[in-house]
């Protein structure tokens, strides 16, 4: 089992901010969100959870495409 850490990172898409939720080791981007608290409370509930570590990580089908 794996263990993962999620951090959230803020970026700027044309002329709107946009926060990632980024899974490392991997550099796996989970979702996007418009408001940092979407962000933070994924972020929380990943890193207290752990839902994924089993797998070695969120599924490829459930990751955001860059």
């Amino acid at each position: 089992m794996t263990k993962l850490k999620y951090s959230k990172k803020m970026i700027k898409r044309k002329n709107k901010i946009v926060w990632r939720v980024i899974e490392k080791p991997k550099n796996v981007i989970v979702g996007e969100y418009f408001f940092e608290e979407d962000a933070k409370d994924i972020v929380n509930f990943q890193n207290k959870n752990q839902v994924w570590a089993i797998n070695g990580g969120i599924p490829e089908f459930l990751q955001v495409r860059r």
